[in-house]
């Protein structure tokens, strides 16, 4: 089971983590139905003795890499939405002050003030060891200028997902899906034993505040632990922070569900103390007297066809018998299977990873359709 966590680089001092802001963003596609998989990262990082240029994040997905908008192939750098003042008082949720002079953004707030930090997305790496993992990606980020000591820095940046899960898991049959995201949750893992390594350098986070973004069509069933609130989101005051991210146009609505760590315990999160939100969505019946009507003949139709196959089973059975090729039948049963043996060895490392290259050429066609609609 994958986690997230930010961690010291190997080798550099331990810097602090003041703050965690995480957005989970279920977005619609150009398909209809699709959806797309967004985690926007804020982290506010304090410097100690030392002055600190990187940091490890990892993340409970297999990431998307891809080239962004901006040229950057990996992870996109937010700088620039924080920089602008209608949208960092989205981000932050209440009023703030932005000052941006001599190529440096300061962010004042009632309580106090905060710079804006950017990362150099060309040189971000991802760890080799975690290169193959399905549930977890393990990335160093390096900030474009390093944080002074005492000084402190805010980054934000946003990751593309290929894989969901196990952070989002969609209910097939019954409709709905899982949302499990872990924080500093070391226990219950299928690579416990690689993990352990990375442990000493996670790093203790004083608060976190979670967002997940997801259809209104789906309705929270059960949670753990209760958000904080639950509202709709203002799709059009968003549109320019989630510019290329999703088309343009009217689509549909998504509701925010937040979580704060504060609300749970006062204790920072620690791999002794962890932090986890869990929601179980349900599919909201639609209310659409048509859809009802469909799907009660559909039923109707399904088991008329049902009942008329199983009342002439034999006559079905006797009729085959009697065509021309039927002594050629009992050939062709094995020729057949034999030749879907032989199809599937050739396709093995196709369909390897789950469809993995198929589904990361989709999404690069997608990508480019998304920056036309815009």
């Amino acid at each position: 089971m994958g986690f997230f966590a930010v961690m010291a680089s190997p080798g550099s001092v331990e810097p602090s983590v003041n703050a965690l802001h995480l957005n989970l963003w279920a977005l619609p596609s150009i398909v209809p139905g699709r959806r797309l998989f967004y985690l926007d990262v804020g982290v506010e990082i304090r410097a100690a003795e030392e002055a600190v240029d990187s940091i490890d994040i990892l993340l409970p997905f297999r990431v998307d890499e891809g080239l962004w908008p901006d040229g950057s192939r990996v992870v996109q750098d937010l700088y620039d939405q924080v920089a602008n003042q209608d949208v960092a008082e989205l981000i932050f949720g209440g009023p703030v002050n932005v000052n941006v002079a001599n190529s440096e953004c300061t962010l004042d707030f009632p309580e106090g003030s905060l710079r804006a930090g950017r990362i150099d997305t060309h040189a971000v790496k991802q760890v080799e060891a975690y290169a193959q993992r399905s549930d977890s990606s393990l990335y160093t980020i390096p900030f474009a200028s390093p944080i002074e000591p005492g000084g402190q820095r805010y980054f934000r940046m946003r990751w593309r997902i290929l894989g969901a899960r196990p952070l989002w898991r969609w209910k097939r049959i019954v409709g709905g899906c899982l949302v499990d995201l872990r924080i500093a949750d070391v226990r219950e893992g299928r690579f416990a034993g690689a993990d352990r390594s990375l442990r000493g350098r996670i790093l203790p986070i004083q608060k976190t505040n979670v967002f997940v973004m997801a259809p209104a069509r789906l309705e929270l069933a059960t949670t753990s632990p209760e958000p904080r609130y639950v509202r709709l989101l203002e799709a059009h005051a968003w549109e320019s922070y989630l510019r290329h991210a999703t088309s343009r146009g009217k689509g549909p609505r998504l509701v925010v569900y937040y979580w704060r760590s504060e609300a749970q315990s006062g204790r920072p999160i620690t791999i002794d103390n962890p932090f986890r939100v869990f929601a179980d969505y349900v599919k909201a019946p639609s209310g659409q007297w048509w859809v009802k009507v469909l799907q009660a003949a559909a039923g109707v139709l399904a088991a008329a066809l049902l009942y008329l196959f199983l009342k002439n089973w034999d006559t079905a059975v006797e009729a085959v018998g009697r065509l021309p090729w039927g002594t050629a039948w009992k050939f062709l049963v094995p020729l057949s299977l034999t030749g879907l043996l032989a199809l599937w060895g050739a396709a093995r490392k196709f369909v390897a990873g789950g469809f993995l290259a198929t589904r990361r050429a989709f999404r690069r066609v997608e990508a480019k359709l998304l920056l036309v609609s815009r």
